[in-house]
């Protein structure tokens, strides 16, 4: 878990950008920051179409634009507009989560760390394999994706798997089915740029994102239904609650 030294400072806690959302899907911008702006980063910046960028900076007035960062995020809501922000994110040589629309050119990001986040569906897609097959083997398909790809691919489902190239792999074990809602995935994207940003190895950064995820996701629902907006507004809580129990 990434905490700040006595003496940090917003830049010394790292700086994650955000490349999300469109004009159609102005909502995977939202959840994204929300993501990152969890407080496990120092700063977020937003980078966008300028009526998203407008949106993000009224619900989040913190949020910066364009700059130098430790790590992006980019795909979720992105549209035909993926392809374009990969490459702008690539060019900054930073450690980088892609997630939704970018997945589909993910075979160009191999210089850099990198953290891929698709479901079931979009794995079968990478794969050219069908959706059940990877449904009813998703170690195995993890794993080929890993490999082929060269990056740290966390495929998403009820027990969250993060693969390593090298043939490892955790399990997530944290959550609720009510966390199967639309926008969780944006928010997850977000939170691992902001681990990643501070610091932390792209399989760590997945594995622990991807826990804080759910265990916030729970904390969340108490039981009840929730939204992606309430999994990011519990982060702080679940990383207080962790760091507690330690």
């Amino acid at each position: 878990m990434p905490r700040p030294a006595s003496d940090a400072h917003k830049y010394t806690r790292g700086v994650v950008g955000i490349r999300a959302g469109s004009s159609e899907y102005p909502g995977a911008a939202l959840l994204s920051v929300a993501g990152a702006g969890s407080g496990l980063a120092g700063m977020v910046r937003y980078v966008g179409v300028d009526e998203v960028a407008t949106r993000v900076r009224e619900a989040h007035p913190e949020v910066v634009g364009a700059g130098q960062v430790q790590a992006w995020v980019v795909g979720s809501g992105s549209g035909d507009g993926a392809e374009s922000a990969l490459d702008a994110a690539l060019a900054d040589q930073v450690p980088l989560v892609v997630d939704a629309d970018a997945l589909a050119h993910a075979e160009r990001a191999r210089d850099v760390p990198l953290v891929l986040t698709p479901h079931a569906g979009e794995l079968a897609r990478m794969l050219g394999t069908d959706r059940d097959l990877v449904e009813t083997q998703p170690l195995r398909h993890a794993r080929d994706a890993a490999e082929k790809y060269a990056a740290v691919v966390l495929l998403k489902g009820r027990h969250t798997l993060i693969a390593a190239p090298d043939g490892r792999v955790r399990v997530t074990t944290t959550g609720t089915p009510w966390l199967a809602t639309a926008g969780a995935g944006d928010v997850l994207g977000g939170l691992i740029g902001a681990v990643l940003a501070a610091g932390l190895s792209d399989f760590d950064a997945a594995s622990v994102g991807s826990w804080l995820h759910g265990a916030a996701a729970t904390l969340a629902a108490r039981g009840g239904p929730i939204t992606a907006g309430d999994v990011a507004q519990a982060i702080p809580a679940a990383v207080a609650a962790t760091l507690a129990a330690w």
